[in-house]
């Protein structure tokens, strides 16, 4: 997890990512603000995530103290599909938004489409019994939380 002050400071964030885990200066980003709102600078976005993406940002609705969930809603403007098919998830969270139990989500998200809840990268030991990182979803999980 990163601390930001501010939306602004999260294209600096991501690109400081991308170089420190020697990926390529691109990512999927949604069609979501303020996501798309903010200025990327140098690093090239795509508003199709294609099945060997490795990096795509989002924003979660919310997040769960309790179990250190990240509460994410569907619709047109925030796709369910690429928060599975990346090596690599970032997600902004506004830590106005994180609650301290389950049962103090905020109720407006029963309105939208549809939501889920992300706790951590996906794993199994079904393959031989083996740890396996990312099985189901990203390897790895990073977290912009903005103040």
């Amino acid at each position: 997890m990163e601390g930001l002050t501010a939306w602004s400071e999260v294209p600096g964030a991501v690109a400081q990512y991308l170089a420190d885990h020697a990926l390529p200066p691109a990512l999927y980003c949604p069609p979501d603000l303020p996501l798309a709102g903010l200025e990327w600078g140098d690093l090239s976005l795509s508003d199709a995530c294609a099945a060997d993406e490795q990096v795509a940002i989002a924003r979660a609705r919310a997040a769960v103290a309790e179990t250190g969930s990240l509460v994410f809603e569907t619709g047109p403007g925030s796709p369910m599909l690429p928060n599975f098919l990346t090596l690599h998830q970032l997600v902004v969270v506004e830590e106005s938004t994180i609650v301290a139990y389950l049962e103090d989500i905020p109720r407006d998200l029963a309105a939208v489409r549809a939501h889920y809840w992300v706790t951590g990268v996906s794993g199994t030991t079904d393959i031989e019994g083996e740890y396996v990182r990312g099985a189901h979803g990203p390897r790895f999980l990073h977290v912009l939380l903005v103040s």
